[in-house]
């Protein structure tokens, strides 16, 4: 029934059924039933969270599996992230067996060029706290990582940011009173965590944050960085 499938795929349960096949280990959901994909605009984040995992494992080749255990989706969520993929043609999916393989002979530039607009901003707000308040789960972003990979002069105000379900928003202060003892905290639609490096969010992630941006100044720095990360 659904509410056994349901729960079985909730608890990381395999099972086999004369119509679908749960494998959680694999990173297999298969299905004979029909799923409609609307047309895409912009990828659910899991999706982007999943093209970002493509795009830093560095290899042309990649099986679900090596993607399962490492973001905190179901199979079934993961499935429908690879649905999204396929109907864009950003990457070729293939079966081998049970086994589900993302590809791409594109390099790292023109893949992130070519999905650039199905991705989003990962901040859902901002605001100010005390630097005494930065913790673990944050990680320096923004113009600071800008600066830090670029030749842009670096603000006195510090960015973090911090994904949203491990901060109470309510502590944001709205109004930037001190830079030297306060640093700009971006609350992230995704854990900033996930790709980080040296403490420092991933430069895709970063690049996306800075889509309203209209200074010429912040969009050098990006393409600069962009261009060091993914040409290198």
């Amino acid at each position: 029934s659904y509410y056994r499938r349901k729960s079985l795929i909730e608890h990381r349960i395999p099972f086999v059924t004369s119509k679908q096949i749960y494998l959680p280990f694999m990173g297999a959901y298969l299905t004979d039933e029909k799923e409609e994909i609307p047309k895409v605009k912009k990828f659910m984040f899991s999706t982007q969270q999943l093209f970002l995992f493509y795009l830093y494992h560095n290899k042309a080749r990649m099986y679900m599996s090596e993607s399962v255990e490492e973001l905190p989706f179901s199979a079934m969520i993961m499935s429908r992230a690879t649905k999204q993929i396929e109907a864009v043609r950003l990457l070729l999916v293939k079966k081998e067996g049970v086994k589900i393989v993302l590809e791409s002979q594109c390099s790292r530039w023109e893949l992130y060029k070519n999905a650039e607009k199905y991705l989003s901003s990962p901040v859902r707000r901002y605001g100010y706290i005390e630097k005494s308040a930065v913790n673990s789960n944050m990680v320096i972003a923004g113009e600071t990582v800008l600066s830090e990979k670029t030749m842009l002069n670096p603000d006195r105000l510090i960015t973090y940011a911090v994904y949203e379900k491990e901060f109470d928003g309510s502590l944001l202060i709205k109004e930037l009173v001190d830079p030297e003892k306060q640093v700009r905290l971006e609350l992230w639609a995704y854990d900033p965590k996930q790709f980080a490096q040296n403490g420092m969010a991933d430069a895709a992630s970063v690049a996306l944050s800075f889509e309203n941006s209209t200074d010429e100044r912040i969009e050098e720095a990006v393409e600069e960085m962009l261009r060091k990360e993914w040409e290198r």
